[in-house]
């Protein structure tokens, strides 16, 4: 029962690290720096990170381990959240009035206009730098991230259920 907490737990520590290191070498190495709402993506990966991290200790009690893999579903989902919000933006199914798309508000002056310009940032959310097969990232997390939570949950309820079995 224990290995297949480990593979599980392997997974789930896996697809964050994944996913971030291709962020990363999305911004840094291909140049496509990330917008305000990309940074947010990440976050629901770096506390997955963690929380498989945990999971994958074998120093930790099996239930625990357990729970943080339902709790690596969790946020997987909040960050579907996130990602189909990002989605959405992307192609204007609505409107999110930040600085990342452009919105700058009502300048008084024109210094002011040209101040706001100059510390505006350079990506917008609403604006797809690349697409791989079609979607943006932020889509591919939209529809990606519920599959690694259902893997999540049901890694931790099946391991739940086969150690009430052993009792």
């Amino acid at each position: 029962m224990t290995r297949r907490l480990d593979r599980i737990a392997l997974l789930i520590f896996l697809i964050p690290l994944l996913a971030l290191a291709g962020a990363l070498f999305t911004e840094h190495v291909l140049g496509f720096p990330p917008c305000y709402l990309c940074k947010w993506q990440r976050v629901p990966y770096v506390l997955v990170l963690g929380l498989g991290g945990y999971a994958l200790a074998p120093w930790h009690a099996v239930a625990h381990r357990r729970r943080a893999l339902a709790v690596a579903g969790l946020v997987f989902f909040a960050g579907a959240g996130i990602a189909l919000f990002h989605a959405g933006v992307e192609a204007h199914w609505w409107a999110f009035e930040s600085d990342c798309t452009g919105n700058f508000g009502e300048p008084q002056t024109i210094e002011e206009l040209r101040q706001r310009l100059t510390q505006a940032p350079v990506v917008r959310c609403d604006e797809v730098p690349f697409r791989v097969l079609g979607l943006s990232m932020a889509a591919w997390n939209a529809a990606l991230s519920p599959v690694f939570a259902l893997l999540a949950l049901l890694g931790a309820h099946k391991l739940s259920s086969s150690e009430s079995q052993y009792r």
